[in-house]
């Protein structure tokens, strides 16, 4: 038995392993009140609250639960769903595809389904918005998302840790090599100063997709021209 009491329960918010064993004791815990009592199941299970019962049970341990890639059946019907549905009734619309969650359904639609996507290349000014407002607001991908129409929050986050902030660091380093910035300055006042030499050199835009590496390793050149 753990040496915590009831009234030491974790919170729903503390991120602890589970157990091999406590999945077990959820198991027949849910076998004897149903998927619907969670105090009283989480009253079988000493250090978890109700919250992380539920949590646990629907996310991970529930019969049929679906986790592996979609489907093109599964696709179109998210699709026919959401035209007769809405984007609102996630719940209703995961009761139509066999162990997907509403969670799913709706992370589905929004980074994938959704025709308002825009799936082609990052322009300049797509790089430019995004690195000033990462800049200035830092990485709430969700909130620059809403900046910027047609990408969704996991492209800017790719968009940016694939690409640009490799490039941006490469550029960075020249440039206090080269004592344009200092390694005292603030990290927003670097990477201001970084943007700006990134616009001057043409390092932004499709091209950067796929020469990051080249791009990063090759800024002091680019910047100083050194051989």
């Amino acid at each position: 038995m753990s040496s915590k009491g009831a009234g030491n329960k974790l919170t729903a918010g503390e991120r602890l392993k589970w157990t091999p064993e406590e999945d077990e004791q959820l198991r027949e815990a849910v076998d004897k009140h149903g998927a619907r009592n969670w105090k009283a199941i989480a009253k079988h299970l000493e250090d978890r609250t109700d919250v992380q019962c539920l949590h646990r049970w629907q996310k991970v341990l529930r019969p049929g639960l679906v986790k592996g890639p979609w489907t093109d059946e599964e696709d179109k019907l998210v699709i026919a769903l959401v035209a007769r549905l809405g984007t609102k009734k996630w719940s209703l619309i995961a009761q139509c595809l066999n162990g997907r969650l509403g969670k799913q359904c709706r992370e589905r639609w929004y980074n994938h389904l959704d025709p308002s996507i825009n799936k082609g290349p990052f322009t300049v000014e797509e790089d430019i918005q995004l690195l000033t407002t990462k800049i200035r607001d830092g990485t709430k991908w969700a909130s620059i998302a809403a900046q910027m129409p047609g990408r969704t929050d996991n492209m800017l986050k790719n968009r940016y840790n694939s690409t640009l902030r490799r490039i941006m660091k490469g550029v960075i380093a020249a440039m206090e090599k080269g004592g344009e910035v200092a390694p005292t300055d603030s990290d927003k006042a670097k990477e201001s100063a970084a943007l700006d030499r990134m616009i001057e050199t043409g390092m932004l835009g499709d091209a950067t997709s796929r020469r990051p590496k080249r791009a990063a390793k090759t800024a002091q050149r680019h910047l100083y021209d050194e051989p």
